[in-house]
């Protein structure tokens, strides 16, 4: 593996958990409220985020290339790392595109979430919503369609 590639890997992969080290510390850290439920709507974030990249780059693969295998193949890392370093401004707009849709999903989703749980309080809004959180990641490890089942999305680290 090339170094600039190791990086790469190694910052997606810290910066993920950065990105939630630190909203649990907006929350807890300094309003002292406990927020179990965080991963349904971060989840939802990030599966919304990663099924938009790989059907985008996979899209866009079959205008440009012969060979257009499904986004949950893993021959799918070789077209799409090779997409990836001749346009780099269809990566920057995919990756902004994937931010502002995370972004939607897991509001609408704590929008949605919050009209059953307005009356409940401490210990039982914690256990719903990360009762809620488990429904979502057993459906996107069962489903094909979101992220590829249990696969997961090829190319993202985990």
């Amino acid at each position: 593996m090339e170094v600039v590639g190791l990086i790469a890997h190694i910052l997606v992969f810290y910066g993920i958990y950065v990105i939630l080290a630190l909203s649990f510390n907006l929350e807890y850290g300094f309003t002292g409220l406990p927020n179990f439920g965080k991963v349904l709507f971060y989840s939802l974030g990030a599966y919304a985020a990663g099924a938009l990249s790989a059907t985008l780059a996979v899209s866009l693969a079959r205008f440009t290339t012969s060979i257009t295998p499904p986004y949950c193949d893993a021959r799918a890392i070789p077209v799409m790392s090779k997409l990836a370093t001749t346009n780099m401004f269809f990566d920057i707009g995919v990756f902004v595109a994937g931010i502002i849709l995370a972004a939607a999903i897991g509001f609408i989703a704590g929008v949605v979430a919050s009209y059953p749980t307005l009356k409940l309080r401490g210990d039982f809004l914690a256990i719903t919503l990360l009762a809620l959180g488990e429904v979502v990641r057993i459906i996107a490890s069962t489903e094909k369609w979101p992220v590829c089942g249990i696969v997961g999305l090829t190319g993202i680290p985990t």
